[in-house]
C-alpha cells in the first residue's frame, strides 16, 4: 500500500510540474518530490530516486533556483534512467549550462538529447529539443537560426496536436506547448516582422481546429463516407435506446436501478466510441491552415489578435487592417499590422483597455472588427471596450473566412427547448411571429441530422457546459433528445446562422489557449457561419428581451442576402448599446454576455 501511495504521489507531482509549466503561479511540487526521494531512498528504489530527482531539477528550474537545480542534477546517477528520462536529463543539463552562459556545453547537451530522442521515436522529445535549439540560437545572437529552430518546433507541435483526438485533449496539448509558440512570436516582433508575428499568434489559437472544420476539410471518399454514415446511424440508434430506458427508470426499484446504471454506463461509452471513430474519419486528412484566409479583405475590416510573451507580465496585441486603396483579394502586402506591447498590467480587462487605447489611431478607420481572444483574455468583453466607437465586433476562432452558402428561400427553425422556463415559450412565439412577418418560413422543430439545414436556428432553453474541455456540453432538442457538442462536431451539419438563448452555450475555459469546446464552437466547426451565444448563465427574461431587441432591428431585405451574418452582428451590437442592454454591464441579466462568433 505504501508503494502504491508513493506512485500516486509521484504521478500527481508530475502533473503539478506540467501544470506549472503552463501556469507559473501554480503550486511548486518541490516539497512533495523531496519527500518522495526520501521514501524511495529508504526502500532502495534507486531508479525511482533518479527519476524523481530529475523532476525536482525541473521544479527548481521553474523557480529560477539554478543553484538548487545544479545540486540535484549532480546527484543523479544517469545509469538508472531509461532513454526517455535521459532526454530530460540532457535537457536539464542544457538549461543549467545556458543559465551559466556555457554555450558550448549547452550545445553538446542538446546534441545528446537529440540522439536519445531519435532512439525513443517520441516526437514530443523532438519538439522539446528544437524549442531548446531556438533558445540556444537566441543566446548566441543567431536570430535566423533561432527562427528556423522555433518554426521546426512549431511544426512538430502541430503534428503532435493533430495526433490527439479533439475530444481527448488536443487543446490542452496545444496549451502545454504554448511557451515555444510565445518564443516564436517574441522573435518575429523583435525581427520587425509584424505580419508573420500576427499569423503566428493566430496559428497558436486556431490551426489545430482545422481538421474538424466542415467548411475546410476535403470530402470523404466513397467507402469512408459509407462507414461514417453507418457509425452515425449506429450512434443514433444506441442513444435512442439509452433514452428510452432512462425514461422508464423512475419506476424501478433500487437494485434494478443500480443494474441499469451500470448497463447504461457501458452503452454510453460504446456510443461515445462510435462518435470518436466517426470523427477520426473526418480528421484523417487535415487540410492546411492558411493565415491568408484570416487577414481582412475589405477596407474598414480589421482583426485583433493577441498572444502572451515568453517573458512573464508581457502581452502582444496585433491589429491587422486593410490599407487604404487596397485591391480586394490582394495579399499580405496590402495589410497593415500594428503591434503594441502591454507590460505589467495584471487584470485582463485593464490589459485589454490599455491595448485598445494604444491602437486607437488604427481603430479610427475600422468599421468591422473580429477579435481572436486567447487564454486569460477570453473573459474580456472586447465588444464593450470598443464602445462608443461605431465598430461592429464579432469574435473568431481564427480559422478565417468562408464563402457564404447559397440558401433557397429563408427558412428558420425556432425551438423551445425547456417547458419549465415561462419566458422560453414567449421567446419562441415572439421570434416566430417576427420572422413570419419578415417573410420567413418558420418551423417549430429542428433535425440535427438532416442534410437540409435551415438558414437560421434559434434555440431557447437550458444549456449545459460539461465534460473535459467542454466536449460534453449539451442542449435538449424536443423530438431528438440530448445534443452534445461532440455530436454536433461529428455530424458536420449546421444552419448558416445559430442563435442560442441557452445558459453557458458559449462558455470558455481561460486555462485552455483556445477556450476549449462549447456549443458555439461546435456549431461553427460543423459549418455555421455565425453563432450568437452567451458566455455564462443567463436569466430567461433577459434572453427574451435580448431576442426582442435582436430580431426587432432586422429588415426583411437584408435577411435575403446570401451572407446575413453582418446583419445579425450589427443587430446584436445595437441591442447591447441600448439603455436596456447597458443597464447591467455584467451578470445573468446582462446583454453583454452574448457574443457573436465566426469561424
Amino acid at each position: 500500500a505504501g508503494r502504491l501511495i508513493d506512485d500516486i504521489r509521484y504521478d500527481l507531482a508530475w502533473i503539478a510540474l506540467l501544470r506549472r509549466e503552463a501556469d507559473r503561479g501554480a503550486p511548486d511540487p518541490s516539497p512533495t518530490l523531496r519527500q518522495l526521494i526520501a521514501d524511495y531512498t529508504r526502500s532502495e528504489s534507486l531508479g525511482d530516486v533518479a527519476r524523481t530527482r530529475l523532476h525536482l531539477v525541473f521544479a527548481r528550474l521553474q523557480s529560477r533556483d539554478f543553484a538548487g537545480a545544479q545540486v540535484e542534477f549532480d546527484a543523479i546517477d544517469p545509469a538508472w534512467l531509461d532513454a526517455h528520462s535521459l532526454v530530460w536529463f540532457e535537457l536539464g543539463g542544457f538549461e543549467l549550462a545556458l543559465a551559466n552562459h556555457q554555450l558550448r556545453a549547452a550545445r553538446e547537451r542538446l546534441d545528446r538529447a537529440e540522439l536519445y530522442a531519435d532512439l525513443t521515436h517520441d516526437r514530443e522529445h523532438h519538439f522539446r529539443v528544437w524549442a531548446a535549439r531556438g533558445a540556444l540560437a537566441r543566446a548566441r545572437g543567431d536570430r535566423p537560426g533561432a527562427l528556423a529552430a522555433l518554426r521546426r518546433a512549431s511544426a512538430i507541435a502541430d503534428e503532435l496536436a493533430l495526433a490527439v483526438p479533439g475530444s481527448s485533449g488536443r487543446s490542452m496539448l496545444v496549451t502545454a506547448h504554448r511557451q515555444a509558440d510565445a518564443e516564436l512570436v517574441d522573435l518575429l516582433v523583435e525581427l520587425d516582422q509584424p505580419e508573420a508575428a500576427f499569423c503566428a499568434a493566430v496559428g497558436i489559437r486556431a490551426r489545430h481546429l482545422r481538421a474538424l472544420w466542415a467548411r475546410l476539410r476535403p470530402p470523404l471518399s466513397g467507402p469512408d463516407q459509407h462507414e461514417y454514415q453507418a457509425l452515425l446511424s449506429q450512434h443514433r440508434a444506441l442513444r435512442i435506446g439509452i433514452d428510452d430506458r432512462l425514461a422508464a427508470a423512475w419506476q424501478l426499484p433500487a437494485p434494478e436501478l443500480q443494474a441499469l446504471r451500470d448497463e447504461l454506463a457501458d452503452q454510453g461509452e460504446a456510443a461515445d466510441e462510435l462518435l470518436r471513430r466517426a470523427t477520426a474519419l473526418l480528421e484523417r486528412d487535415a487540410p492546411r491552415w492558411s493565415c491568408d484566409r484570416v487577414l481582412p479583405e475589405r477596407e474598414g475590416d480589421a482583426i485583433l489578435a493577441m498572444a502572451p510573451s515568453a517573458n512573464e507580465g508581457r502581452w502582444w496585441f496585433m491589429l491587422a487592417r486593410r490599407a487604404r486603396g487596397s485591391t480586394p483579394g490582394a495579399k499580405l502586402r496590402a495589410t497593415l499590422v500594428e503591434v503594441v506591447e502591454v507590460v505589467d498590467i495584471a487584470a485582463p480587462d485593464d490589459r485589454a483597455k490599455q491595448a485598445i487605447t494604444e491602437l486607437e489611431p488604427g481603430l479610427a478607420e475600422v468599421a468591422r472588427l473580429d477579435v481572436i481572444p486567447v487564454g486569460e483574455l477570453l473573459s474580456v468583453d472586447f465588444h464593450a471596450l470598443v464602445r462608443p466607437r461605431a465598430i461592429a465586433v464579432a469574435y473568431s476562432l481564427g480559422l478565417g473566412r468562408i464563402e457564404a452558402r447559397a440558401s433557397e428561400g429563408v427558412r428558420a427553425s425556432v425551438v423551445a427547448g425547456s417547458s419549465d422556463l415561462p419566458a422560453v415559450v414567449d421567446e419562441a412565439e415572439g421570434i416566430t411571429t417576427r420572422l413570419a412577418t419578415l417573410g420567413w418560413e418558420v418551423a417549430a422543430s429542428w433535425d440535427p441530422l438532416s442534410d437540409d439545414q435551415p438558414q437560421l436556428l434559434h434555440y431557447a432553453g437550458h444549456g449545459h457546459h460539461a465534460g473535459e474541455g467542454g466536449w460534453d456540453s449539451y442542449v435538449e432538442i424536443p423530438g431528438f433528445g440530448r445534443l452534445s457538442a461532440t455530436q454536433i462536431v461529428a455530424g458536420q451539419r449546421a444552419p448558416n446562422i445559430v442563435v442560442l438563448g441557452a445558459c453557458s452555450s458559449g462558455a470558455l475555459n481561460e486555462q485552455i489557449v483556445d477556450g476549449g469546446m462549447n456549443l458555439s464552437a461546435a456549431f461553427l466547426l460543423a459549418g455555421a457561419e455565425l453563432v450568437i451565444a452567451p458566455t455564462g448563465p443567463v436569466d430567461d427574461q433577459t434572453a427574451l428581451r435580448l431576442s426582442e431587441a435582436l430580431y426587432g432591428t432586422l429588415r426583411a431585405g437584408a435577411l435575403r442576402e446570401q451572407d446575413a451574418s453582418p446583419t445579425f452582428i450589427r443587430a446584436l451590437d445595437l441591442a447591447q448599446a441600448t439603455p436596456l442592454g447597458e443597464a447591467e454591464p455584467s451578470g445573468p441579466r446582462s446583454f453583454s454576455r452574448w457574443r457573436a462568433w465566426r469561424p
